[in-house]
């Protein structure tokens, strides 16, 4: 089977997220992450991390067993928590048992919170914008306008033919090499001559691979990642910043950076703040929304088992009970991000579109999750109903068995040898019935509140 695009784009955040881990580590000489989903296990690199983040020392336990990994992990989702990095359905448990979809959520809140808190906000403190994204698109399209080829819409597609890359650096950079020689190369030649560029004169790890980004469809988180080491890198000034709300994709169309009805509401300070949140909320969003999917799919893809044999029905509703009690434990992590969701959209600020997205965001979980509630009750209703029938149904057929074989018991023949021939015909046919005593005795039986009360 061939990797999906979730995959893919797994993928590539892991091996891009653990390039700026380690661009982190090595400035206190720090053992380097091979592998980020089973190095993080332990808290031990975590808390390395955030010691060079932060600059404090962290206590860590040392230990090798599982309860000293996760009061390491707790350990450092308290200092993420104390600098202000909201997480949304991540717990020790998630990172200790190497969850790749929330341990790349951990990394990529951390990511957006020091490199915007620490570095964008310092440089762009007096903008007003709505978001960080926001914020960089429309960095990326004052400084490449009138570049040949740059046509920067998103964090995805506009940067896969690496023209835009090298229309950033060659825009402070001019000196360093020819942008129409550029142009005339392939794809990932462009990509990796902007990527080795950066490195040599700027010091910017080489964070990214030309073909994870020269794709259809380039992983945006990682590419946000690399356009903000290049924006922090490059030089600012206040004219810079005064431009930005002038800048036009087009001849005569003005760019979008953010809705009238929000233009100057708060600072980035404020913004930078909810775009993490929001990165948070979006990636525990994901993770419940990509779970309750294959929620959907199991449900409808397991068969009712046909006829009325109680084995198969009895198997059947085992596995379904199985089944509910995973969707009351995954019913705690659905209401976490239904309630950070209206938590964003009463106190982080959040723009026109991005409150727009959260809702329907919202609407779009609360529905499934509703319908999957009910269509997993309602499958439960119908196992119950079958194999009770099928119960009951082989209760009376039992009951008609055992009038029988009383009434041969009374009947024995006379005569030793024709008695002892019954008898053993008797011991056979109670062998045969053993199963369904068996069956009969491990019955299920659901009481029914509702019915005991309308019949009292």
């Amino acid at each position: 089977m061939e990797p999906s695009y979730v995959d893919e784009r797994e993928d590539v955040q892991k091996k891009t997220f653990t390039k700026w881990i380690n661009s982190q580590l090595v400035k206190n000489d720090k053992p380097l992450v091979e592998d980020l989903f089973l190095d993080l296990r332990d808290g031990e690199v975590l808390l390395s991390l955030l010691e060079i983040l932060t600059a404090q020392q962290y206590r860590r336990e040392r230990g090798r067993m599982r309860v000293h990994h996760i009061n390491n992990v707790n350990t450092a989702l308290h200092v993420l928590d104390s600098n202000g990095v909201k997480l949304v359905n991540i717990s020790s448990n998630d990172i200790v048992d190497a969850n790749p979809k929330l341990t790349l959520g951990l990394v990529w809140s951390i990511i957006l919170h020091w490199q915007v808190h620490y570095h964008l906000k310092e440089l762009m403190s007096e903008l007003q914008q709505t978001n960080l994204e926001k914020t960089l698109l429309a960095w990326c399209r004052t400084h490449t306008q009138n570049y040949a080829g740059v046509n920067i819409k998103n964090f995805t597609t506009s940067w896969s033919d690496g023209l835009a890359f090298n229309a950033l650096l060659h825009r402070w950079r001019p000196q360093l090499f020819d942008y129409a020689s550029v142009v005339a190369r392939p794809a990932g030649a462009r990509l990796d001559h902007a990527f080795q560029l950066a490195h040599d004169h700027l010091g910017i790890d080489r964070l990214l691979d030309p073909e994870d980004v020269n794709t259809p469809n380039p992983d945006k988180k990682s590419i946000m990642m690399y356009v903000m080491c290049l924006f922090q890198s490059l030089p600012h000034s206040s004219e810079d910043v005064a431009d930005l709300d002038s800048i036009h994709s087009e001849p005569g169309t003005p760019v979008a950076t953010q809705p009238p009805e929000v233009a100057g509401s708060r600072p980035l300070s404020t913004a930078t703040t909810g775009s993490g949140e929001l990165g948070g909320y979006y990636g525990a969003f994901e993770d419940v929304l990509g779970w309750l999917l294959e929620a959907e799919e199991r449900l409808a893809a397991a068969p009712a088992p046909a006829g009325d044999e109680l084995a198969p029905l009895k198997a059947h509703f085992h596995a379904h009970e199985r089944f509910l009690l995973e969707l009351a434990a995954q019913q705690a992590r659905v209401g976490g991000v239904l309630d950070e969701g209206a938590r964003l959209l009463r106190e982080a600020g959040l723009a026109h579109d991005e409150a727009a997205e959260v809702r329907l965001q919202l609407r779009l979980l609360g529905q499934r999750w509703e319908a999957l509630r009910r269509a997993a009750l309602a499958t439960q209703a119908a196992g119950h109903a079958a194999l009770m029938r099928a119960q009951l149904a082989q209760l009376a057929a039992f009951r008609r068995w055992l009038t029988r074989t009383e009434d041969r018991m009374s009947r024995l023949p006379r005569g030793l040898r024709a008695q002892l021939a019954a008898v053993r015909a008797l011991h056979a046919d109670l062998r045969a019935h053993q199963p369904t005593v068996d069956a009969l005795a491990d019955c299920v039986i659901v009481v029914d509140d509702d019915a005991q009360d309308a019949g009292t």
